[in-house]
């Protein structure tokens, strides 16, 4: 049985009202093909659920003087065409062009394969079937069904752009509280697995230009 959660809906306009709504316990929306059917089985129950798609700071895809900037809601399938990531950054294309279907890359978006859920036979189940087995860490519980000795969560992060962002040195600019600031790729996925409770939103990553101007970078 689907258990569907009572949430609110909003689409901001500005990234400020969207962190205010994500800071007070809200879920962010993006393509969906992650949160929805995370929201059918009440894997998550959020008291609103943000949709970014009326940002339209979050959807750029151009090279600027210190390199390629990339929205977060770029979605899959633009980034896999783009004549710019083609040229300059393939490998980005690549693993764009490879996620999924067609159907999920016309959707998903690169902020959102970054920040996917990780992945649990046991967790990803419904609410009902989990009241069958013990509690495990990502439902409140202190231990790891998937793994009985483990003192940490082993669920499994499937991104298919984490590889190919962290091979051309991808900066992520975050916006919190505090206002803008870069981070590298990797702090930002190490954050997002390791669970961290801060709350943030992904503004766009940024390929530096030495990154794929050097041909030691290879990827040609």
């Amino acid at each position: 049985m689907l258990i569907l959660s009572d949430y609110t809906y909003h689409c901001p306009s500005a990234i400020a009202d969207a962190l205010v709504l994500l800071q007070e316990g809200g879920t962010l929306i993006a393509g969906g093909s992650d949160v929805m059917p995370q929201l059918k089985t009440a894997v998550v129950s959020p008291k609103a659920l943000i949709d970014l798609n009326s940002l339209t700071e979050l959807k750029v895809l151009e090279e600027r003087e210190d390199g390629i900037h990339i929205g977060s809601m770029v979605t899959l399938a633009h980034l896999a065409k783009s004549a710019l990531i083609l040229s300059k950054v393939r490998a980005i294309s690549e693993a764009a062009r490879n996620v999924a279907s067609p159907q999920i890359r016309n959707r998903g978006t690169v902020g959102g394969n970054i920040l996917q859920a990780r992945r649990c036979i046991y967790y990803n189940q419904t609410k009902e079937w989990r009241q069958g087995i013990p509690a495990c860490f990502k439902t409140g519980g202190e231990r790891c069904i998937q793994i009985a000795n483990s003192s940490v969560c082993r669920a499994i992060y499937y991104s298919d752009m984490a590889p190919a962002l962290l091979a051309y040195g991808a900066e992520a600019v975050v916006v919190t509280e505090q206002g803008e600031e870069k981070r590298s790729c990797q702090s930002v996925i190490d954050a997002h697995t390791g669970d961290s409770k801060e709350r943030y939103i992904i503004k766009e990553f940024i390929i530096p230009r030495a990154e794929y101007t050097d041909v030691k970078a290879g990827f040609y």
